[in-house]
């Protein structure tokens, strides 16, 4: 560690929180230039008043100096709450009579937070700003560091958390630090070496699933680490039978917390003992026990239910694995719960009230947080509400089905991966799902334990076989006959008593995605791989194991030929590792083996999704799930961070270009070139840019469309292009006469996209005519959807004014308007992916 007096960023050890915040409600004043850099002062000394209590700070003109060539501005610190100002002396004329404080000491501010009994407001404004220091500076060191809050806490010994201090140091309490100091009526105190964090909201406003560090979360150390310093690590889930615990806000006796309490409390808990018969249904009330008894009774447990609020840190206490339910009033819906469940490997479910229960709920001002304001009623009785059980009971069944799978009860069983997203699978196209119209399977997977692939000569599957214990397992869970439906294709197996269970199989070990090669109808499309394998693959990941590849495999049944030129290779690493079908012979170690038996095997389900949403889906209440595979498949290709251009920004036209060698003929524009002449008239500051998007390899592609702000293009197999925009840009998609499938529509507005068209009014070609009757009937044989009949001309006259609106929006999202200036109490719009802040697109370009 560096000597001397300095200021310290330990925010690069967690960038995200730190990235993601509410602006204007950070302590220290919205000193944003503090937010997650700390203070190290050497020989910091502090006057006391006749109390004892801090009267004024003092530095030496040598520590003032290496502050400032730190980049101090002005001569005061924010710390954990608060803003202190501090006096600068001569080194000559230093006060020598001040009780000398030995050791390094942690000094805090008493103000942490708005509420001192509120877990979530130390550990967010106080305890993981410690941590992370404590990691940066003196990593694993305790011996010699001491912790005191300045000028201490009421009744401090009466704090309920004051055993978490004992994971940084000895706690002294402000009051005893004369008599630590060996003079109880010392009016000064000079501390040998004492350290400041800063402070503010984490969690609260990261607006997308946070990515994966590349050595998980120091939120996770910070949970393991307490454990261990409380002596509760060991203690195990209940299992016989397993615990549900329901976190109550109950109001009466004594208990006064009654925001965002359940009105149906105990219909809750009889809808969950019914739903779950194997399962101890618990209600506590976590408030009324001491804070170690607290993380004991949730440690307990497999399933954590609870209305947000502050029982939502317990997540972390549960182990990896364990399943968390979120209960949300209407309007209301914070992000800081689900940020810390899955950043320390537990599977986050959420439900929330469609209405105002309260006949006097009200909302506060625009913004972020609208039910906190001075009207709104996050914080009052007004906010209590009432569950739908009947549409809890699915979420429940998911949830009991995860913790099977990951915490020691695991079995051949078919899972419901819908449930993380419903509202794709709720609105299909009935009779061209894939396994040959087994609606039954929609959304429906198949997780197989000793699971036997016999093969042929040449290596390719010939048969399937599983015990009979499996099929039982199977069949109690509602399996339709002895066949699955994975990615495209039906497969049958055959069962055998466990006994005669084939021994000469080459053992595969780890958990591995069984996927068929035929998934969608064009191996090369995006939408095809997206629509039909790689979403429900990630559903299915993010439902049995969330965040985990350690020990996970992809590969694909048989193989696909040329799979090395297949050029969508790169995405499998969100899943996993790939390993060939033809590989997997000499990966378990038998070249030559006519068996493999996979230890653990996942069959995902298929179907087209997102085709028939007739409406614009729903806001789901963090988010849609497939912006979490888009963040999460652009932080595995390393593209997370490319910028959008700025000067000058861009618009794409993704081009559908017949020339040379493309023969993709279908649904191409007639007069690009006027287009591309009417963008630029119509949006004189930008570069207007024409790419086939086809002609570029994956990665290349992204990149292209991730450094424009306005994406345009025909409907086709650009389409998913739009998941790898920036939250705030704009898309404009073309369409021919009589053809407007809602897919990509669907996919811009789940991930925070602007979605304007244009449509054709006409047939541009002669021979265009419509098939048969039906939700698509361009798609029919003899429809012009997939032919050279559906060539169009856009009318640019048209276009314009949506150009310029989508322009508009651009610059209030994603340049000034993006993080508004002098923000007050509330915020808004939240920050950007990026670290980085957008460039205003009201700049001038140099």
């Amino acid at each position: 560690m560096e000597s001397g007096c300095q200021i310290f960023d330990y925010s690069t050890l967690d960038p995200d929180p730190f990235r993601h915040r509410l602006r204007g409600i950070e302590f220290g004043e919205g000193r944003e230039q503090d937010f997650g850099k700390g203070r190290l002062f050497q020989r910091l000394q502090v006057h006391l008043d006749r109390k004892g209590d801090f009267q004024r700070l003092a530095v030496t003109g040598t520590c003032d100096r290496q502050l400032r060539q730190h980049g101090a501005r002005v001569r005061q610190v924010s710390n954990t709450g608060q803003l202190y100002n501090y006096s600068v002396v001569m080194d000559k004329e230093w006060d020598t009579t001040c009780a000398r404080v030995k050791g390094t000491w942690f000094l805090l501010s008493s103000k942490a937070g708005t509420q001192p009994h509120n877990v979530f407001d130390r550990l967010s404004s106080e305890w993981y700003h410690l941590y992370l220091t404590q990691r940066l500076l003196f990593p694993g060191r305790i011996n010699g560091v001491h912790v005191t809050h300045m000028n201490g806490l009421i009744g401090f010994w009466k704090f309920p958390f004051y055993s978490v201090y004992k994971l940084f140091g000895q706690y002294v309490p402000w009051q005893q630090l004369r008599d630590f100091a060996g003079q109880p009526r010392a009016r000064c105190l000079e501390f040998e070496q004492a350290i400041a964090p800063a402070s503010g909201w984490l969690w609260m406003a990261t607006p997308l699933p946070p990515p994966s560090l590349p050595h998980g979360s120091p939120l996770q150390g910070f949970a393991r680490d307490l454990l261990s310093a409380l002596g509760l690590v060991e203690v195990q889930p209940d299992s016989c039978p397993p615990r549900l615990l329901l976190a109550s806000r109950d109001v009466s006796g004594n208990n006064t917390r009654v925001a965002r309490y359940l009105l149906n409390e105990r219909n809750l808990i009889q809808a969950a003992s019914s739903a779950l018969p194997g399962y101890h249904v618990q209600k506590q009330d976590l408030g009324a026990l001491s804070f170690e008894e607290g993380i004991r009774a949730v440690r307990r447990s497999k399933i954590f239910v609870f209305p947000h609020g502050g029982a939502g840190p317990n997540v972390l206490w549960l182990h990896r694995g364990a399943v968390v339910i979120e209960l949300f009033p209407h309007e209301s819906s914070d992000p800081m719960y689900r940020n810390m469940a899955l950043l320390t490997g537990k599977l986050y479910l959420s439900w929330q009230a469609q209405a105002f229960t309260q006949p006097n709920a009200t909302l506060g001002a625009p913004g972020y947080l609208p039910t906190y304001g001075e009207a709104g009623y996050h914080f009052n009785a007004n906010s209590a509400f009432r569950v739908d059980t009947a549409q809890l009971a699915p979420i429940l069944q998911s949830a009991a089905l995860v913790v099977r799978t990951n915490m020691g009860e695991s079995r051949c069983q078919i899972f419901d991966y819908s449930s993380l997203d419903p509202e794709p699978f709720r609105h299909r196209l009935r009779g061209i799902e894939f396994g040959e119209g087994r609606e039954q399977d929609f959304g429906k997977g198949h997780l197989f334990q000793r699971l036997q692939v016999h093969l042929k000569q040449n290596g390719d599957c010939q048969r399937l076989v599983v015990t009979e214990t499996c099929d039982r397992d199977l069949q109690q869970q509602g399996a339709k006959g002895r066949q699955f439906a994975n990615t495209g294709q039906l497969y049958n197996y055959s069962v055998v008593q466990d006994k005669d269970l084939d021994t000469t199989c080459a053992r595969v070990k780890g958990t591995w995605f069984l996927l068929s090669s035929k998934a969608g109808i064009q191996p090369h499309n995006v939408f095809d791989r997206l629509s039909s394998e790689w979403y429900h693959l990630y559903l299915t990941q993010r439902l049995l194991f969330p965040g985990r590849r350690d020990g996970v495999y992809v590969t694909h049944m048989n193989g696909l030929i040329g799979f090395w030129k297949f050029p969508f290779y790169s995405v499998y690493k969100v899943f996993g590792q790939y390993v060939p079908w033809p590989q997997l012979r000499g990966f378990a170690g038998q070249p030559k083996a006519r068996c493999l038996e996979f230890e653990q095997a996942v069959a995902p389900a298929s179907g087209w999704l997102w085709m028939a949403t007739p409406v614009p889906p729903p806001s789901l209440p963090h988010g849609s799930p497939l912006q979490g595979f888009a963040w999460d498949l652009l932080s595995a290709l390393g593209l997370a961070e490319v910028q959008p251009d700025s000067c000058p920004p861009r618009l794409l036209l993704a081009s559908r270009d017949v020339s040379g060698n493309n023969t993709r003929a279908a649904r191409y524009l007639l007069n690009e070139g006027d287009l591309i002449q009417a963008a630029r008239s119509a949006l004189p500051g930008y570069y207007v840019q024409r790419q086939d998007l086809g002609a570029l390899k994956f990665e290349e592609g992204i990149r292209a469309v991730r450094r424009a702000r306005i994406f345009v293009f025909p409907h086709g197999g650009a389409g998913p292009n739009v998941l790898w925009l920036h939250p705030g840009a704009a898309v404009i998609e073309l369409f021919p006469h009589q053809s407007s499938d809602p897919m990509y529509r669907n996919m811009a507005l789940l991930t925070g996209k602007l979605y304007l068209s244009w449509q054709a009014q006409a047939f541009t070609q002669p021979n265009a005519t419509l098939g048969g009757l039906g939700y698509m009937p361009t798609y029919g044989e003899a429809g012009y959807h997939f032919n050279a009949n559906s060539a169009f001309r856009v009318d640019t006259a048209q276009l314009a004014p949506i150009l310029a609106s989508a322009a508009l929006v651009v610059r209030a999202n994603m340049g000034v308007g993006w993080v508004p200036v002098n923000a007050g109490k509330h915020t808004t719009r939240l920050t950007p992916w990026s670290n980085r802040t957008l460039a205003s697109l009201d700049a001038p370009c140099n």
